[in-house]
């Protein structure tokens, strides 16, 4: 709901079949409360990491590498409102591991094995992916099709002014083969890359709104869940809006204004194209409200949007021992100790 990645939890509306928690496991948890309740009235939700099903992991100094694609499950207790963990499964079938907060250090264990996937699927998705990269193609599209002189260049060229520097920066340092995280993320150089292509393949920017994405993971009833992020983002995404607004009221008058800026139309099929920007579902854009809407997702994808996984990373992730880019031994079963020491081994 906060932290490095409030971006991955989600209202379950109906229960994933391949989670093996049944009412009794449930029930051992959440005393007094029922699956089937917390379902009818809002109160069930889940981070899913599947994005990792699958993903080829690498070796680090001849040890090999870990993780896994986990799904954690949480349910906000009608008295209290507080979201609480339920359970853990450290996969993406029935005969995964599953733990509850009653399970001692298979609990730990567990927990430190979704914080390794939300490490991967934060960096690669939400951060790099997402933003870093969105930006990049608006960055370059713009210099080739707006004058510097453009009212849309001049309001973007702020908010894109170290972007190739940056990511430069990551491609030859933070993504590059030896890099950062190769040396201390999980997967394979190649997989990791492969999450980021396919967070920006799964990304339509028609859609690129914090309201678009609160909706689709059913958080947008305030009085069940306690959500800072969705709380602040829609301050923030409403005072961006209407600056952009005000700013594209001064330039563009009538629908017409839009439709025949030839340099606006030339960014914004580049934006979309194979051989440009690449990224999909581009909306046309041939009104006053067409422009409002693109550049608003410009203008938050790289300020706050960024800003929102961005700045809580070195607090949450800086520690080891909460969030790590990969464990060091392999997902645990019922049958590893339930003991400090098999903790103690999963970190770098």
């Amino acid at each position: 709901v906060a932290g490095a990645n409030p971006m991955i939890l989600e209202r379950c509306d109906a229960f994933p079949p391949h989670l093996a928690v049944d009412d009794a496991m449930y029930a051992r948890v959440m005393k007094g409360d029922s699956i089937a309740a917390a379902i009818a009235e809002e109160r069930l939700y889940l981070a899913d990491y599947v994005a990792l099903d699958g993903i080829p992991t690498g070796t680090k100094a001849d040890l090999p590498r870990y993780l896994c694609a986990p799904m954690a499950l949480f349910a906000v207790e009608p008295i209290t409102k507080s979201l609480y963990p339920v359970a853990i499964q450290l996969g993406q079938t029935p005969d995964a591991a599953c733990f509850t907060p009653n399970d001692g250090w298979h609990w730990r264990m567990a927990m430190q094995f979704v914080q390794i996937a939300d490490a991967n699927v934060h960096e690669g998705i939400y951060h790099l992916g997402r933003t870093h990269m969105v930006m990049e193609a608006v960055k370059l599209c713009m210099e080739r099709q707006l004058d510097d002189g453009h009212p849309l260049h001049r309001l973007l060229v702020a908010h894109v002014e170290t972007t190739l520097a940056i990511n430069h920066s990551a491609k030859t340092s933070l993504i590059a083969p030896g890099g950062t995280v190769d040396q201390c993320f999980a997967p394979t150089i190649e997989a990791f890359a492969g999450v980021v292509k396919k967070s920006l393949d799964t990304y339509p920017i028609a859609t690129a709104t914090p309201e678009h994405d609160l909706q689709a993971r059913g958080l947008t009833n305030t009085e069940v869940l306690e959500h800072p992020y969705r709380d602040d983002v829609r301050i923030v995404h409403a005072a961006v809006e209407a600056f952009v607004s005000e700013y594209i009221d001064l330039y563009y008058t009538t629908d017409a204004d839009v439709s025949g800026d030839a340099e606006l139309q030339a960014f914004v099929r580049e934006l979309g194209a194979t051989d440009g920007g690449r990224l999909v579902g581009m909306p046309t854009v041939q009104t006053v409200a067409d422009v409002k809407s693109l550049i608003t997702k410009f203008v938050f994808i790289a300020g706050p949007g960024h800003s929102a996984v961005n700045f809580a990373q070195f607090p949450f992730m800086g520690f080891v021992s909460n969030m790590v880019g990969s464990a060091f031994q392999p997902v645990p079963t019922a049958d590893t100790p339930n003991e400090e020491a098999e903790l103690t081994k999963l970190l770098p």
